[in-house]
Formats: C-alpha cells, sequence, structure tokens
C-alpha cells in the first residue's frame, strides 16, 4: 500500500532523508519514529505526493507517484490520501461545516450528499453541534476533530498523520488514540510520524519504523 524504495530527498543544503525504504501493507498501521529532524514529514510529504524525491521509487495505493505530474498528483491525494497536518491548517473564518466539506469542493458531488457526509463524519468524532461555529474559535482539540473529519471526507484508504498529538494533553491525546483506533477498524492504512511515546508505546500500531540516520 505504502512502499518506498532507496528513496533520497535533497535540498540545496540539506538532505532529510537518504537511501529510505519501508514497506506498509495495506490496512496496516505504522508509526515513523524520530527526533524531530529525521525525515519524518518528509516522508509524509512524499507519500502525499506533496513533494518528489530526489531519487529512489515511491509506490502508495498501487500507483507510482515519484514522478507524477502535479495535476495528476492533485487527483491521487484527492481519491487516495486524507492528510492530517500538524497544525491542521484550517480555514481559519470559515464555519466547522465549510472546512470539513472544502476537499468535495472539486468533486462532482451533489452539496445535498456533500452535506451529509459530513454530518456523519462530524457525529461520529463529537463535533456535529459546531457545524456553524466559525473554526477559529474553537479549542485545539476540536479543530484536531475537524482536521481529521476533512482528512476522512473522500473516504481514502490511505491516511498521513503529522505529530498529531502535539498541540494536546494527556486526555486529547487519549481521544485521539480512540479514533485512530477506529480509522484502523475500517481498513484503512494509517502511517502515523510522531515523536510522542505515548503514541509510540500504545500498542496502535502494527509496526514502528524508526527514521534517525
Amino acid at each position: 500500500m505504502i512502499k518506498f524504495t532507496s528513496v533520497t530527498k535533497k535540498y540545496k543544503d540539506v538532505t532529510p532523508l537518504e537511501n529510505f525504504s519501508m514497506d506498509i501493507a495495506a490496512g496496516e498501521t505504522a508509526i515513523l519514529s524520530g527526533r524531530s529532524g529525521s525525515g519524518k514529514t518528509t516522508i509524509l510529504a512524499l507519500a502525499a505526493a506533496l513533494t518528489r524525491p530526489t531519487s529512489g521509487n515511491i509506490e502508495v495505493n498501487s500507483k507510482q507517484t515519484a514522478k507524477l505530474p502535479e495535476e495528476f498528483a492533485s487527483l491521487f491525494r484527492r481519491e487516495s490520501v486524507g492528510i492530517i497536518f500538524q497544525n491542521y491548517n484550517l480555514m481559519p473564518n470559515l464555519t466547522t461545516l465549510d472546512n470539513v466539506t472544502l476537499p468535495l469542493l472539486p468533486t462532482k458531488i451533489p452539496f445535498r450528499q456533500q452535506r451529509e457526509r459530513a454530518f456523519a463524519l462530524m457525529e461520529k468524532l463529537g463535533i456535529a453541534d459546531k457545524a456553524k461555529t466559525i473554526a477559529g474559535r474553537l479549542s485545539g482539540g476540536e479543530q484536531q476533530r475537524i482536521a481529521i473529519a476533512r482528512a476522512l471526507i473522500n473516504n481514502p484508504p490511505v491516511v498521513l498523520a503529522d505529530e498529531p498529538t502535539s498541540n494536546l494533553d494527556a486526555k486529547l491525546t487519549e481521544n485521539l488514540l480512540e479514533i485512530f483506533a477506529g480509522i484502523k477498524a475500517e481498513g484503512r492504512t494509517l502511517l502515523i510520524a510522531t515523536h510522542d511515546k505515548v503514541v509510540t508505546e500504545s500498542g496502535i500500531a502494527d509496526k514502528i519504523i524508526r527514521t534517525e540516520l
């Protein structure tokens, strides 16, 4: 489902990833574990086709993504990948409902069905009562749930999460792990980048991939 083969990513003065390989099967939950700067976020960006490798091969959901042109990479993300960003990346002046349905706007799904799908997810995540609330006025935990709902709205087979507990307290971290367990139970492939021992020691992962060079 997610396979990296001898992947290197270089920038001008930095090489965050060098000759990196991993293989995550469909339905597995994997954790990228390592200190800050060890390449975890780069791996997620590469898996989502948000950037291209300098060398090596990447296969996600049976698609070779290393050299995808941007127009096809955007379609790939829309159809195959849900991304939970570390800082949520919400539109703070839009409502919860509008944030959740944003990924559906380029699709041909009727507006009514978009709303029904969004409300079903928000109900599941306990934020349906915040549907008309401006996202920027909500707590960090509520914004995290909006970000998760947005990541799942297209029913992606692959979900990527970047340091998802970095802004959460112990209780909210526990709640998030329960949500991830639900995502795992649905048969999705889940890749979590974290240096939080609470997550790595929670037992949610089928495998832990160390990113230190």
